[in-house]
């Protein structure tokens, strides 16, 4: 009879990917969740609230201390809420400006709390893997994506995806180019995927966060479909 979960979204994903075989389990006792490791995806959350009746809290930071939390999803959906005290943050442009209120740029955070986010560096762009991984998700094909650069002698680095398709759907290269025209329609053309693989599993830490650096180190091309 648990009553806090306190897992990534991936897990989320995976419990509601299970159609009605969810409702043999009996989950009356959760009052609610905590997100951290991966953007929570907008449906993801919706789907907690309604076959789950749970809030999903998402949570940034590392494993040790969580650096932001949002007290009140229901405000406003997908937003990671205020940072924690202790810790001064704020949003740079790729110049090393601060960004305005409606602008994307890298998360920086004075202090004692070290990152890393896999960034990728291509055509004098840093692109944030996570981003790319969202929009992928998006798509009503993909339950999960990874996101790394390799490299590549004239860009610095390409952008490469391995995507877990959802049930009942099946791997071509009609469906790999579909899904890189919806992520295009998305994001710059800059963060593009050059190369979709499709996998059945993707390498995770015992906590469920996904190895980037096992991605890269892996030499396993099968069902590769050039976008």
């Amino acid at each position: 009879r648990p009553t806090i979960l306190i897992a990534v979204p991936t897990l989320f994903r995976r419990l509601f990917a299970l159609g009605d075989r969810l409702e043999k389990y009996n989950l009356n006792s959760l009052r609610a969740s905590f997100s951290s490791g991966e953007p929570l995806p907008d449906d993801t959350l919706r789907e907690a609230r309604e076959r789950l009746n749970i809030e999903i809290y998402d949570c940034l930071g590392q494993t040790e201390i969580h650096i932001f939390m949002n007290p009140d999803p229901t405000r406003k959906l997908g937003s990671l809420g205020r940072p924690l005290p202790g810790h001064i943050v704020t949003v740079l442009t790729d110049d090393g400006k601060e960004a305005a209120t409606d602008e994307i740029g890298h998360l920086v955070i004075k202090g004692d709390d070290p990152r890393s986010d896999d960034l990728i560096k291509s055509r004098a762009y840093l692109i944030s893997p996570r981003e790319i991984e969202s929009a992928l998700m998006e798509h009503s094909a993909v339950l999960e994506a990874g996101v790394i650069g390799v490299p590549d002698d004239m860009i610095g680095q390409r952008i490469k995806a391995y995507v877990i398709l959802r049930a009942n759907h099946d791997a071509s290269d009609v469906l790999a180019k579909e899904i890189t025209r919806s992520v295009g329609e998305k994001i710059a053309f800059f963060k593009i995927p050059k190369e979709l693989v499709f996998v059945e599993t993707l390498p995770r830490t015992a906590t469920g966060k996904l190895m980037r650096r096992e991605l890269r180190a892996s030499t396993t091309d099968s069902g590769q479909a050039d976008s």
